[in-house]
């Protein structure tokens, strides 16, 4: 039987997170405060729903007596059965949908956290040992934020801070956009 094997650089950045890696928490004060507030946020809408779907019914039950139809009529018991149904259904797909967006959470936590870590580790380190500021500052390639490494990198190269290989360029802030307008068209 074949084991399941993948090259770093093809694996997903969700497989790579939740599979590949022993510690989720890069920024865990920050990651805890970010999931709780989405999953907050996803708990309310939930419950607003539910909240919603019940009134429908009770709706429903208060139009079966103001028309007089006695409590054991089938129509009552078809409102019964469908509320039930429909609540099953409801507290599935809820459960799914949080599972979601926690997970979703967590991942977006983790690519915003880690560039911040590495930002932070980055000029840490170099306060200690000021020739690690000859290194250009790198973040992984999913994360966000990877306009600031260029940035930091230029501000460092034009201050002499940092050698990079080769001189980077001048660009305004003009430029790049437009570079990259025409790279997403």
């Amino acid at each position: 039987m074949k084991e399941f094997k993948m090259n770093r650089a093809k694996k997903p950045a969700i497989w790579r997170l939740l599979v590949d890696r022993k510690n989720f928490f890069i920024s865990p004060q920050f990651q805890r405060h970010f999931i709780l507030y989405v999953m907050s946020i996803t708990l309310v809408s939930l419950a607003l729903f539910y909240i919603s779907q019940q009134y429908f019914f009770h709706q429903f039950y208060q139009s079966g007596e103001q028309l007089g139809l006695p409590s054991g009529h089938p129509y009552f018991q078809l409102l019964k059965d469908q509320q039930g149904g429909l609540s099953k259904i409801f507290f599935i797909t809820s459960s799914l949908i949080a599972c979601f967006i926690l997970f979703s959470a967590l991942f977006f936590s983790h690519r915003i956290a880690g560039p911040l870590y590495r930002l932070e580790q980055y000029f840490k380190n170099a306060s200690h040992d000021p020739s690690l500021l000859e290194r250009p500052l790198a973040f992984r390639e999913d994360d966000f934020f990877q306009e600031l490494p260029d940035s930091i990198n230029l501000f460092m190269y034009q201050h002499k801070l940092n050698k990079p290989a080769e001189e980077p360029p001048m660009v305004s802030r003009e430029e790049d956009t437009q570079k990259k307008n025409s790279k997403a068209s």
